[in-house]
């Protein structure tokens, strides 16, 4: 078990922080006087992080730090800094002065939590370069990687152990280097840290949980729910189209994964048949909560969007944000490719996917889906809409309209489909999440980044 040191001279903030700490698991040896806190770093005790307010009386949080660097045990210690203090020159100052982080005053405990998990992680992972990285039999912090799940557009998801709670996981890497990234690492890291809180907080059946965040200095990593069954992706390689019963359910159950992530203010960013994962006993749950919102968040800074051609919606190409409707959007060209078996918005190259998405009117699925519900067939429509005001207005109305249409049984699927796509399947290498570059999208020259 992990041992913080913890120093706050506010009695309020040093309570309330020891007590989140300890409820992760962590060991705290907490104090309110930095003096004594200096007698203990000389001591006996080991710690794994530690975390220093910066201004209290007598000693500071860097005459706290510069102990911990003066001793050779305590050298390469994690520190977090604390402080009422949050403009950009004192975070600058806390990191040159030799901090690994910084968190301004007032936070949220879980966000600590998480920043210490990180810095405790990252130890760990830096102090075994015996280790192969990425491969089976490797770790990232203290999962074990079991097996290679696949390439997914932001990194490599493999199958993990977590053996501190005993549970499988998804383990997912993060590619901190993304092209055209003004950002530093830290910024990036501290970014994914901000989108998995948030999506941590967003419990729900048919969403994927969030349940951890580490880093090496190459990549990011996200400890997840495990879900063990194909991705709709996959599935409509073995199968396509689907029977419309089974594209209602699936749809119902992605629109009540939607309205419970906008209640509470996340979008997802990248709604598609990848990103939907079918599970045991009729699962259907939604992955990537927060991660794609991630990597949307610096695209958007630098001119770019982030998406998957002919899921993206047309205000997103347009440079015009990315919002709720947009998802639903995406739900549409996901239905639609579930019922005809082939993409709404067509085209040889993405340049020719973004053109039709932008600029072409879609055919109704039943012209090519033969019989369809009428109620379907105009959903799928509305969903489709090239302006958001002409969609549903949220995805509960979306999800209660699928709901009326379901008249059968759950359907059941096959887990254990092989990862790999049969030779003959629909090819999916413009369904890659991609950097577009907005004058490409407007009309300029092509300049397109996948992940």
């Amino acid at each position: 078990m992990a041992t913080v040191l913890l120093v706050d001279d506010d009695p309020t903030i040093l309570v309330v922080t020891e007590a989140a700490l300890r409820s992760s698991g962590y060991e705290v040896l907490a104090f309110d006087d930095p003096a004594r806190a200096m007698e203990e770093i000389e001591g006996e005790v080991s710690f794994d992080a530690a975390v220093l307010d910066v201004m209290m009386p007598g000693h500071t949080g860097y005459d706290l730090l510069n102990q911990l660097r003066s001793i050779a045990k305590t050298r390469a210690l994690p520190v977090l800094f604390l402080s009422s203090l949050d403009s950009a020159p004192e975070r600058i100052r806390g990191l040159r002065e030799g901090a690994d982080d910084y968190l301004g005053k007032p936070f949220e405990p879980e966000e600590l939590v998480l920043r210490v998990d990180r810095l405790v992680e990252r130890a760990m992972i830096s102090s075994a370069p015996d280790i192969p990285e990425g491969g089976e039999g490797s770790k990232f912090g203290r999962y074990e990687v079991l097996e290679v799940l696949g390439e997914g557009s932001m990194g490599t998801v493999f199958r993990g152990w977590d053996p501190k709670l005993q549970r499988p996981v998804a383990l997912k890497t993060v590619k901190l280097d993304l092209a055209g990234s003004s950002l530093t690492h830290g910024d990036l890291v501290s970014r994914l840290l901000h989108e998995a809180v948030m999506g941590a907080r967003c419990s729900h059946p048919n969403i994927v949980a969030v349940y951890d965040v580490g880093d090496s200095p190459t990549a990011a990593f996200i400890a997840m729910e495990y879900v063990e069954g194909p991705s709709l992706e996959l599935y409509l390689a073995y199968k396509d189209p689907l029977p419309e019963s089974e594209v209602v359910y699936i749809a119902a159950q992605v629109a009540q994964a939607l309205a419970a992530a906008h209640a509470s203010d996340l979008v997802h960013h990248d709604v598609k048949p990848g990103n939907v994962m079918l599970g045991v006993a009729s699962t259907v749950k939604v992955t990537d909560f927060g991660l794609a919102n991630w990597i949307s968040g610096f695209a958007e800074t630098s001119g770019r969007v982030f998406g998957t051609p002919g899921f993206l919606a047309p205000e997103a190409l347009r440079g015009d944000g990315y919002t709720r409707a947009s998802d639903l959007f995406g739900l549409g060209a996901v239905m639609y490719r579930c019922l005809t078996g082939q993409q709404a918005f067509p085209g040889k190259t993405i340049a020719g996917v973004v053109a039709n998405t932008l600029g072409c009117k879609v055919a109704a699925p039943s012209a090519f889906a033969g019989t369809l519900s009428p109620d379907l067939d105009r959903l799928v429509l509305e969903l489709l809409a090239k302006e958001p005001e002409n969609r549903p207005a949220c995805a509960h109305e979306v999800s209660a309209r699928l709901e009326a249409l379901i008249d059968a049984a759950p359907p059941q699927w096959p887990v254990d489909l092989e990862k790999s796509q049969p030779a003959d399947s629909l090819s999916t290498d413009l369904g890659r999440s991609r950097m577009l570059e907005l004058p490409t999208v407007t009309g300029g020259p092509p300049a397109i980044t996948a992940l």
